[in-house]
């Protein structure tokens, strides 16, 4: 009962000092492993372990953490403790959101979020509600990520349970967070200052530089650099007297950026190189790659190209191995730019061709496409209304004119003793109803005209909503059955290091290959679904890359010639365009049997003319087969989208040749470069 006691008062400490137990102290240490795994596993056993736990996170040492966290669920289920065990499942959450393993923290956080609610313990579902947060916002899923920061305040800011309340600055964290990858940096300050009203929490120190550290970047946004001085200032005071190595490369790493921003290269450098250094003792090889990356781009900026040029080479690497492709693609632009400094121009050329390769990856565009669709919904619905509202007033103008012509009648038939007068109305009896036949006319004509743009309209959302369904499609592939396939990687690769009997099993490494190339596989099909080169970067580019893309697989050689193309289009004619070159392209590959093909965009002011030729064995049109008809109807509906028009001229074994012309105007806003 005593040794119980002491380690409650233990563990008591542990949490309210919000894990401050020093890693060093080697005889505590030492203490509590005999506790925790004595011969007779009892409920002291969980609590040393969990104080463990506490004190590898506080310090950074999250693989230990993570060893202890595994075994704090073992002994919790040994001595069937349910409360212990929940509180086992979360911790291994947080754990996993610090080590960026998302599909852990989801897993494991459900299933302490689930016993929470069972257990109606609201302290811990909070705590849930924020990992959430965290978890949902390094997954890019931005609206679930505050959604779950909202939820959680919510509770905490009407709770009257004083350890409840004490979560709030953590949450208004997160919330902050999210909005600063969203660019709402003066809601980032806000809720960053309102979390720094609180004191005395759990973690309070840690998460006193987070929030310092959040608020500094979102001034630095903003570009006022005195704030954001006087925040890191701050930050990296206090993560200095923290002792934690995860935290610290934090700040110092923010305060690179502060110095880069504030034009004091070199402070940046020195600073620069602290993160390194600090990147392999936590094992944090991705703030490694993007550090690497950071410091060349600084000794690049100096003209120290000597000097720049090894670590824009270690971050290629590292980048290459994480797939870390927007790093890879940066560190090609900066040896790129080294080459040319330096008069290498070979290597210049080869790096710049390897930059456009890896300067695009899948992206989400979501939130647009569901803004473009609403929008497409509320124009028909308008059209039906004025068509409705046409059609009304027209069989109400019948009706007045049936009437009016009954009257005329009537008095045609009094008129009959005045020849003069029978006359005159009978003339205007004649006048009136050619004008009213020219007013029916024209309502017909009316009508006509607003069916055909709900047609044309009907056309557009229709296409739109495929763009809509391949991007959802790319994005559950990516962010879905790609993130499956990285856990089964993930569990195989544990797998094999657990039982090594494995590592010369040949079926077990050929499935482990499988699982890879299926993982490629998916990745390669969702960016052939929705390439992110076309979003940002424009529709010139991205056919650069698809016209590589299909050389380099030897099937076929493709030229691409463009002319007056410098200024972007609306960015869903871009897509159309892009989307209408890709079928052609694809059919040339399919049916033509072709060796070589060229595309041709020729624009002059608001005229666009599109030419894609090839040297194939030629069809009839009208005897082509359905496959052929299949991708040549698909064209021609997403050329009369555009409101283009199409000529096809072909001939047997001679090629053909498919030109379409459009009339484009640019929207300002949709068509800046990304």
């Amino acid at each position: 009962m005593k040794n119980f006691l002491s380690y409650l008062v233990l563990l008591l400490f542990f949490l309210i000092s919000g894990f401050r137990l020093s890693a060093q102290d080697q005889k505590t240490k030492d203490s509590l492993l005999s506790v925790a795994f004595k011969a007779k596993t009892d409920s002291n056993s969980v609590l040393a372990v969990k104080t463990l736990i506490g004190m590898y996170f506080n310090t950074g040492n999250y693989d230990s953490a993570l060893k202890y966290g595994y075994a704090a669920i073992d002994l919790s289920k040994k001595i069937n403790d349910k409360t212990s065990l929940t509180r086992s499942y979360f911790n291994l959450g947080s754990i996993y959101t610090n080590l960026y393993n998302q599909d852990s923290l989801l897993y494991y956080n459900g299933l302490a979020e689930k016993e929470a609610i069972e257990l109606k313990d609201t302290f811990l579902l909070v705590h849930c509600y924020s990992n959430y947060a965290a978890g949902y916002r390094k997954l890019g899923d931005y609206k679930a990520s505050l959604n779950y920061a909202i939820r959680g305040a919510e509770i905490a800011e009407h709770s009257t349970d004083s350890a409840i309340i004490k979560i709030l600055p953590m949450l208004y964290h997160d919330i902050g967070a999210t909005f600063k990858i969203q660019n709402q940096y003066r809601k980032t300050i806000e809720y960053g200052e309102k979390a720094l009203e609180f004191t005395n929490y759990p973690g309070e120190q840690r998460y006193r530089i987070l929030i310092l550290l959040e608020i500094t970047d979102a001034y630095l946004k903003l570009k006022q650099l005195e704030e954001a001085g006087k925040y890191i200032s701050t930050a990296v005071k206090e993560s200095d007297s923290l002792g934690n190595m995860v935290i610290s490369l934090q700040a110092y790493n923010t305060q690179a950026i502060y110095f880069s921003n504030s034009g004091n290269s070199d402070l940046a450098i020195e600073t620069y190189k602290k993160v390194y250094n600090l990147c392999d003792s936590v094992k944090d090889y991705n703030m490694k790659t993007h550090v690497a990356n950071n410091i060349a781009i600084e000794y690049w900026l100096q003209k120290q190209y000597d000097k720049a040029k090894p670590y824009a080479e270690e971050a290629n690497s590292l980048s290459l191995e994480q797939k870390q492709f927007t790093v890879t693609a940066s560190s090609f632009d900066v040896l790129k730019r080294i080459a040319t400094a330096q008069g290498d121009y070979k290597a210049a050329l080869r790096y710049a061709n390897l930059f456009k390769r890896y300067s695009d990856s899948t992206i989400n565009q979501e939130t647009q496409n569901q803004i473009v669709s609403l929008e497409k919904k509320y124009q028909t619905e308008k059209k039906e209304r004025e068509i409705a509202e046409l059609t009304a007033a027209n069989a109400a103008h019948e009706l007045t004119v049936a009437r009016r012509n009954r009257l005329i009648i009537a008095g045609g038939l009094g008129a009959l003793l005045l020849l003069l007068t029978f006359g005159f109305l009978y003339r205007n009896s004649k006048q009136k109803q050619l004008l009213v036949a020219k007013e029916n006319a024209l309502h017909l004509e009316q009508i006509e005209f607003l069916k055909k743009e709900q047609q044309v309209l009907s056309l557009r959302s229709m296409v739109n909503g495929q763009e809509t369904e391949r991007t959802r499609i790319a994005r559950d592939l990516h962010d879905g059955l790609g993130g499956i396939f990285s856990t089964i990687k993930m569990y195989l690769s544990t797998l094999q290091h657990e039982q090594e009997a494995l590592q010369h099993s040949e079926l077990f490494n050929r499935s482990f290959k499988l699982i890879d190339t299926a993982s490629e596989e998916i990745r390669r099909i969702a960016h052939n679904m929705m390439p992110e080169g076309l979003m940002k970067l424009g529709l010139v580019h991205a056919l650069e890359d698809m016209c590589t893309n299909i050389s380099a697989a030897k099937q076929l050689d493709v030229k691409l010639q463009t002319y007056g193309m410098e200024q972007r289009m609306n960015i869903s004619t871009e897509i159309m365009l892009y989307r209408i070159v890709q079928e052609l392209l694809t059919n040339i590959i399919k049916h033509a049997q072709a060796t070589q093909a060229i595309v041709q965009f020729n624009r002059n002011g608001d005229r666009l003319s599109v030419t894609v030729e090839d040297n194939g064995r030629g069809f009839n049109l009208k005897k082509s087969d359905d496959k052929e008809q299949t991708g040549l109807e698909t064209v021609k509906s997403r050329v009369n989208y555009l409101n283009g028009q199409i000529s096809i001229d072909s001939e047997s074994d001679i090629g053909t040749t498919v030109l379409m012309e459009f009339l484009v105007n640019d929207d300002p806003e949709t068509s800046q470069s990304s």
